[in-house]
């Protein structure tokens, strides 16, 4: 969910958390319109703890970083998206080791849109 609250920036709530987006830039690198926003009133907007801001989530995973989250699977940031490795093959193939993958919150993880999956 987009919610904006009555002069507020536009957050992404995540597992119940609202994450803010600093600036229009970031929310359209993310993938996101402006149709997609639904205004909401203050109650609404305050029932969602606030998380981390967006930039923060973005600075930590530049493009090449590796992330992984609780689960089994572990990702490619490129582009602002994450991108599945789909195998060990795969990750292998390419250079990286296990103690290249950075450990980001599920929340996080969440945040970073789908990319294509990374097959080779």
């Amino acid at each position: 969910m987009l919610p904006r609250g009555p002069g507020t920036p536009v957050y992404l709530t995540v597992d119940g958390v609202r994450h803010w987006f600093p600036n229009s830039e970031m929310f359209k690198a993310m993938g996101y319109e402006d149709s997609q926003v639904i205004q909401v009133g203050w109650d609404e907007l305050l029932a969602y703890p606030a998380g981390d801001p967006l930039a923060v989530i973005a600075s930590e995973l530049h493009d090449g970083a590796l992330v992984k989250g609780s689960g089994k699977d572990v990702y490619l940031v490129e582009g602002g998206r994450k991108r599945r490795i789909t195998n060990w093959s795969v990750f292998l193939s390419h250079g990286w080791r296990e103690v290249d993958i950075a450990h980001v919150s599920d929340s996080w993880l969440l945040a970073i849109p789908n990319g294509n999956e990374l097959h080779q």
